[in-house]
């Protein structure tokens, strides 16, 4: 695991106040509010990187140098979006929610917009995510 990430994830508050970018700070208060740690925070990506399909032909070294690089993208103070997908992936939700709230103040409107899907949802689609 990158020293970095270790760092996010051993400290108290997973550094939320070091982020760049409020997509990093969303990741890491997610780790906060479920209290992901290190070793956790391990055995769930080893577990997801195992098991993606398009891993079965990969050699184990070159499965942990996939680990490694999403792990030091995610210990960066901005991340892609993704890499935040991937990680919400590695988290096992059974269902993720994504809502955005859209306001035009001198219009007076207010529209909302929301997208549920599951993690396997995802993986059908990002291959072609970009």
């Amino acid at each position: 695991m990158s020293k970095d990430l270790k760092r996010v994830l051993d400290s108290k508050d997973k550094n939320i106040g070091t982020s760049k970018s409020s997509l990093t700070q969303l990741f890491r208060k997610i780790l906060f509010d479920h209290g992901i740690g290190n070793q956790q925070w391990y055995n769930l990506s080893t577990r997801y990187f195992r098991g993606v399909s398009t891993n079965r032909n990969k050699t184990t070294r070159q499965i942990n140098q996939d680990r490694n690089n999403l792990n030091r993208a995610l210990a960066k103070p901005k991340i892609q979006w993704s890499n935040f997908i991937t990680a919400l992936r590695i988290l096992r939700p059974d269902e993720i929610e994504f809502t955005v709230k859209l306001r035009w103040i001198k219009r007076d409107i207010t529209t909302i917009h929301t997208l549920e899907f599951t993690p396997e949802d995802i993986a059908d689609h990002e291959e072609t995510d970009d």
